[in-house]
């Protein structure tokens, strides 16, 4: 966006947009970053992200809660073994039943079986290490969503300021169509005593028509940018910002700046450290698939004719100890990916302190050149202005070329839009210093 605003401050050709009155709203920064925080797209979204994230997490609980589950059996059956054996749990066995007449071919015999059975993890060690992975992973991206929500208060930032300077440039752009009219008028006046030609008249009215243009096309601009702006803060509401910030009401602080170091709590890089974390718990967890697994087990059952019927309950208690001992290369081969995937997170993690400290130097550096910028289209903008009052003053007393006289209120124009340009790109690497540095900047006059 500060990319396209300049482009347009500096080359400004377009049409205008048919426009409706619409309400106007005053509106501070600070009230933008809450209202954007608060109804933001990308910060909803992310908030159920951390959700899923917690849900992952409770998930893995599984390790240390006991499994229990309910079900009720109907069976009918006359397979002699089966017969014999549904007897047996109903605990209605009687002398008859051993006649080899009835064991061989019983009559068909019906059960109703109620039972509840559980497991409970006793030792788990490789879910232990994946509930570690899950939790860190939660945390890096709780950190992550920290980091977006910076993200998303810079952009407000940018298009605010933005605004302000689409704003001021309308102003300049106003006065220069008044500027233009002026000169068109004295050109009137010229061309009708005879002291300027046919040509010479038409090259200001074509330079009237060429500003009056580009200040259609900075209102288009300016309406693009107003609804670019309530998308952001996540506004239902169709209204015009006015913003009541200024640009220069922020300025550096020397000494914040000379000081300032690459924090070791941003919270990108901790979400980007606590993933490697989640990592490294992943592989010991795939290693940990080696380690055997012990579980409790029981379970209680009656059985009987009717449905819930407890004619004959028993119940069944154990221990299991279980190896993964072999799985062809499917176990080997998921300890080397976790194994380099590990590896990866924390290159990736060391890189990105890498560039952020990079980053922060380059930005210190750009912002000083900034200021010397506008230090420079101050001087320049003075300048082409009493270039310009020279240069009117003798063109209403006919000692001046028109094209002169054209090129100079080009030029002014040009600077005027060249310093808040500047002054914008300014006040946006302060504020993408702060955020990267974490450390505030300015005093705010």
């Amino acid at each position: 966006m500060l990319i396209k605003l300049s482009v347009v401050l500096l080359l400004m050709v377009g049409l205008e947009s048919a426009t409706v009155a619409q309400q106007q709203k005053n509106m501070a920064l600070d009230e933008a970053i809450e209202q954007m925080l608060q109804n933001n797209w990308q910060i909803r979204k992310g908030e159920k992200q951390l959700e899923i994230a917690a849900d992952n997490v409770k998930s893995s609980s599984s390790i240390y809660l006991p499994s229990i589950n309910l079900s009720e059996t109907f069976t009918n059956t006359n397979d002699p073994m089966m017969a014999f054996g549904t007897k047996l749990q109903q605990s209605s066995i009687t002398s008859q039943d051993f006649n080899p007449n009835l064991l061989n071919y019983p009559n068909s015999i019906s059960n109703f079986n109620t039972r509840i059975e559980a497991t409970q993890p006793l030792f788990n060690l490789d879910g232990i290490h994946g509930r570690n992975s899950a939790i860190a992973a939660s945390q890096a991206q709780g950190k992550q969503h920290e980091w977006t929500k910076e993200m998303m208060i810079l952009k407000t930032k940018e298009l605010y300021f933005n605004l302000i300077i689409a704003r001021e440039a309308q102003e300049v752009l106003k006065q220069a169509v008044k500027t233009a009219s002026k000169s068109y008028s004295t050109s009137q006046d010229l061309f009708d005593q005879g002291m300027i030609n046919k040509a010479d008249l038409m090259g200001v009215e074509l330079r009237l028509t060429q500003v009056k243009s580009q200040l259609l096309q900075m209102n288009h601009f300016n309406e693009e940018l107003n609804q670019n702006f309530l998308q952001l803060i996540g506004s239902v509401d169709n209204f015009v910002i006015s913003p009541t910030d200024s640009l220069q009401s922020y300025k550096v602080d020397p000494d914040a700046l000379s000081s300032l170091l690459l924090p070791e709590g941003r919270s990108d890089l901790q979400a980007l450290a606590l993933t490697a974390k989640a990592e490294e718990f992943n592989l010991k967890s795939q290693k940990s698939g080696f380690t055997p697994r012990v579980n409790a087990f029981g379970s209680y059952s009656l059985n009987d004719q009717q449905l819930l019927g407890n004619q004959s309950d028993n119940y069944l208690i154990g221990l299991q100890m279980k190896w993964d001992v072999f799985q062809g290369n499917k176990r080997i081969g998921k300890v080397q990916k976790a194994k380099h995937q590990t590896e990866l997170a924390y290159i990736t993690y060391e890189e990105k302190k890498s560039e952020a400290s990079r980053d922060i130097k380059k930005l210190k550096n750009s912002l000083k050149l900034a200021s010397k910028e506008i230090e420079l289209a101050e001087l320049a903008l003075r300048q082409s202005q009493a270039v310009y009052d020279i240069r009117t003053d003798r063109y209403a007393e006919g000692l001046e070329k028109t094209t002169e006289v054209l090129k100079d209120e080009s030029n002014l124009l040009s600077k005027q839009l060249e310093l808040l340009k500047i002054r914008n790109e300014y006040v946006q690497l302060i504020f993408l210093l702060e955020m990267k540095s974490g450390q505030e900047l300015t005093k705010k006059n």
